[in-house]
């Protein structure tokens, strides 16, 4: 008999914070890899809104110690060397680059005054002064993304010329971060989450569902509430990164029903079985596929979530929006943590873990570690092939794990979202 995970609460100290994950900036050099003149132009084309788009760039060294860079320049960059990035990533690493132009000399700027106004001209004189006032500045956000690009634009234009001084400007940048880390969990931190937790959130939202609404507007609202409880269902069972879960399209958990062979692009083979979807590499923070089973037990949650939202199964950005309405305490980073510290308890063993939770150094064992320092990250995805370790799952997670709890009853949820507001007035 499944043993719900609700009925014997045992939390244990937190012992996992997530690990920042960067990605190397492997292609240096010209747009083949090639070392260019630094006082030629830079000739390039792009594809926009499905246009060749034709452009120039006058990026130069003027003297020892000094580069002009312009808009082109960084488009150039953007657009082209790191074409593969996603679009929401490629406009932070233009918005970026910009910062470091704006605390150079001589800044010719048109555009860019207001959110949404696009910066239609720019170019700069840039020194070390102008590195230093621009280390300055990136140090007073909250993360170190835009230094990490800045870094990567300088040492890629200082590999493409051959230049020792911007690589050395690359290397000085340096992110001095304001809070101290650390190597444990505190309370209330995103690291810090028992299993009480889960069960409190999912009783609030369960509460919002079933309670008879007074007015239209308050009927209207539950969709939301059942929206959010299904996330973090979905959520607690997968590992699923926050950005990658709202990433899901209702084609890929469809697609869970069929069982078929898959091609990858080095011509290997596979099968994805049922129960089951790929993760395709272009919706994960690591760009590697991955195999995500779906917990048996909340494919019915699943399925009404599609009658309520036939548009699109998660909006993790505005999960806050609702779960502040029922004074919910959890954020959907949190259920990720939650399924690293608990998978374990139920047989789940670590390398089907990172295969379907991608990986997270700060959460593995030494022979995991020397796998990756020996053979590469993406080895550890490989330990099991996708028939493996979804079986293993519904053995283990799928049998042993109840993440519903008794106290829920789908039969009241789906009367709440499917009855007129009318009909239930009657």
């Amino acid at each position: 008999m499944k043993r719900s995970r609700w009925g014997d609460l045992n939390p244990r100290p937190a012992d996992y914070e997530s690990a920042a994950s960067n990605q190397p900036d492997l292609e240096l050099g010209g747009k083949n890899g090639e070392k260019l003149d630094r006082d030629a132009p830079i000739v390039f084309e792009f594809i926009k809104d499905g246009k060749t788009v034709k452009m120039t760039s006058k990026a130069r060294k003027l003297s020892e110690g000094r580069y002009y860079f312009d808009l082109e320049s960084i488009l150039y960059y953007a657009e082209v060397v790191k074409k593969d990035l996603r679009p929401r990533t490629r406009a932070g690493t233009r918005t970026a680059i910009y910062q470091l132009l704006y605390n150079g000399e001589n800044v010719v700027k048109k555009g860019g005054k207001f959110d949404g106004d696009p910066v239609t001209k720019l170019s700069a004189e840039i020194d070390y002064n102008a590195v230093l006032r621009f280390n300055d500045y990136a140090n007073t956000v909250g993360a170190n993304t835009t230094l990490t690009y800045v870094k990567a634009f300088l040492k890629h234009f200082g590999a493409m010329w051959d230049d020792s001084t911007l690589k050395s400007w690359s290397e000085s940048l340096t992110y001095r971060a304001k809070k101290k880390k650390r190597a444990f969990a505190t309370t209330g931190s995103k690291a810090a989450i028992e299993e009480k937790d889960i069960l409190e959130d999912i009783r609030r939202y369960y509460d919002a569902i079933i309670a008879p609404p007074q007015t239209v507007q308050e009927h209207q609202g539950k969709a939301g509430f059942y929206r959010n409880l299904v996330t973090l269902l979905f959520g607690i069972t997968t590992g699923i990164r926050s950005e990658e879960q709202n990433r899901v399209e209702w084609s890929d958990i469809e697609d869970a029903e069929k069982d078929y062979e898959i091609t990858f692009e080095d011509g290997a083979k596979a099968i994805k079985p049922k129960h089951a979807f790929i993760l395709a590499a272009d919706k994960t923070k690591t760009n590697i596929d991955r195999i995500i089973p779906i917990h048996p037990d909340i494919e019915p949650y699943l399925k009404l979530l599609k009658e309520v939202y036939p548009r699109k199964p998660f909006d993790t950005p505005n999960y806050l929006n609702k779960r502040k309405e029922v004074s919910g305490t959890l954020q959907v980073r949190q259920f990720r943590n939650f399924a690293s510290k608990y998978f374990n308890d139920y047989g789940f063993d670590e390398y089907r873990r990172i295969a379907i939770m991608g990986h997270d150094e700060g959460k593995l064992s030494e022979e995991a570690k020397r796998i990756a320092d020996t053979k590469g990250v993406s080895a550890l995805y490989r330990v099991y092939g996708t028939k493996e370790i979804v079986a293993h799952y519904r053995e283990t997670l799928g049998k042993n794990f109840s993440p519903i709890p008794d106290f829920v009853d789908l039969d009241k949820i789906r009367y709440q979202l499917t009855t007129s507001y009318k009909e239930q007035k009657k």
